[in-house]
This record gives C-alpha cells, sequence and structure tokens, in this order.
C-alpha cells in the first residue's frame, strides 16, 4: 500500500488476513512510483493508493 493510506485500512486489510506491504513502514518509504510499480511487479501483488496521478506511469 501506499505511503497516503491511512494505518487503519493497513490494518483492517491486516485482520482479515490479507499480507500487507505499507510503504510508510518499510525501506521503500520516499520512492518514486516506478520504484514501487517495479516491487508490486516483483510481489505479483496489487497496489493501492489515494494518489491519483499513480496511473499515470501506465497511461504514458
Amino acid at each position: 500500500m501506499d505511503e497516503n493510506i491511512p494505518l487503519s485500512v493497513v490494518e483492517f486489510l491486516r485482520r482479515r488476513g490479507y499480507r500487507v506491504l505499507w510503504i510508510r513502514q518499510s525501506k521503500y518509504v520516499g520512492s518514486e512510483d516506478d520504484v514501487l510499480v517495479e516491487l508490486a511487479k516483483k510481489l505479483s501483488a496489487p497496489i493501492i493508493t489515494l494518489d491519483k496521478d499513480f496511473g499515470r506511469i501506465y497511461y504514458l
């Protein structure tokens, strides 16, 4: 999950058994969007974000 996702959402998903990598609690804090996209690909994981221009990477 991107840095802008509230902790309450992270905890909600974890309580339901989902494995969540919250960027704010990782070594990737402050990383550029393209770095996070590559990480998600490597982990075969979705990205959950509130960043409205995050998808711009794919559009361009």
